[in-house]
Parts: structure tokens; sequence; C-alpha cells
């Protein structure tokens, strides 16, 4: 028996690799916040999840639970879109629709180089390099047909990278740290009463339900 083998997560039981990735990912996610690392209740889970894919757990989430967590994400993103910020947005509109262009045109050509000189499949290409959420890019290209798989791994190495150079930047630069959003979300969820809980829960469970025959309508119908 080789030695990566002895050390396959297959071995273990279904609950303690359960066990196991939930502890370790809330732990990762931890440990990334307290190097104030951006995302870091994202990004430790998500790192924690690939280790445990790539040494051989057999454990999958429940379709239905996936498509809860992604009408969660859509939640927060739609409670991160203030009327201040698309007034903001609307003031720049022109920077932003160039930014938007030139973000587009460049992943365009980023995928028509993978179908060229990587050997990847031009739907898993397109998809891959699509700019945008990453959970629904990787939502939408299994319903039409792209390999997730590899979709998924192009997706969120795009998001780890982006969030490492973009701490780097803001740290060089001498941009403020995210004190201030710290503090309002823990007064945000210091006032949450069960009322608002409640109504959020039925927007995501009725969300998902709708968009279920829509791609990746677990997410963008709650948002």
């Amino acid at each position: 028996m080789s030695h990566a083998s002895r050390f396959s997560l297959s071995t273990l039981a279904p609950l303690t690799q359960w066990t196991g990735l939930i502890l370790m990912a809330g732990a990762a996610g931890q440990l990334l916040k307290l190097f104030n690392m951006p995302a870091a209740m994202f990004l430790g889970p998500m790192l924690v999840a690939i280790g445990f894919g790539v040494s051989g757990a057999t454990i999958r989430m429940p379709k239905r639970a996936f498509q809860l967590g992604q009408g969660t994400v859509g939640v927060l993103i739609a409670h991160a879109m203030s009327v201040s910020v698309l007034l903001t947005a609307l003031q720049s509109w022109h920077v932003m629709l160039l930014a938007t262009i030139l973000t587009v045109v460049l992943s365009a050509a980023v995928g028509l180089l993978l179908v060229r000189f990587g050997g990847i499949p031009s739907n898993t290409a397109a998809w891959g390099t699509s700019p945008g959420a990453a959970s629904a890019m990787v939502a939408m290209s299994e319903d039409y047909g792209a390999d997730s798989r590899v979709v998924a791994t192009m997706q969120y190495v795009r998001v780890v990278c982006v969030v490492t150079i973009g701490a780097l930047v803001s740290h060089f630069i001498g941009a403020p740290d995210s004190g201030a959003d710290v503090h309002s979300t823990a007064a945000a969820l210091h006032s949450l009463n069960l009322i608002d809980l409640a109504l959020s829960l039925a927007v995501i469970v009725t969300g998902v339900a709708l968009g279920s025959r829509l791609p990746a309508g677990a997410l963008l119908v709650p948002l």
C-alpha cells in the first residue's frame, strides 16, 4: 500500500469526515480572521474543503443543502447593495461600464487561449474564466454541460488570488482597515430579531424553490 493511500480520507466513516471537515473549516476561518485576512470565513473553510477533496474524502454536499447555501449567499450579496452604493455606482457609471467591458473582454481572451493551447473544452473554459459570482458560474456551468469540477477550481483560484492581491494592495497604499465594517456587522447582528431572521429564511427558502428550474436560480432569485 502506498504512502498516499494509507492516509486517504476515504478510509474514514462519513460521520468522521463530516465532523473533521466542520471543525477544521471553522478553525481555519478563525485562524485567517486573526491575521485580518479579507473574507477569512469564506477562504478558510474553502481551503479546508479543497484539501479534503484532494485527500480522497467521499462525502458530498446534498443538492438541496447546496442550493440553500447559494440562496444564503444571494441574500448576503443583496444586503451589501444599499441605496448609497447604487447611487455611487450610478454617478460613476461610465467608469464601471468601461471596467466591466475590459473585464469581460480579457476573460474571453483568456478563455480562448485556454481552448487553443490548454486543451480545455470550450464550454468549460468559457465558464471557468467568466467573471462574476463564482458559485453562480459553477452552478450554471453544470447546467450547461461543462465540467463543474474544473470550473470550480478555476473560479475559486481566481477568488483566492483576487482577495490576496486586494489585501496586499490595500496594505501598501495605506487604505484604512475594515474595523468600521466589523463594528457595523457586530451591531447588525446584535440588533437582529426573530422577525428579521424569519423573513430572511423565508426569502431564502422561497427563492430556492422558485429558482429551481433556472440556471443558478438558487442564487439569483433570492438575490
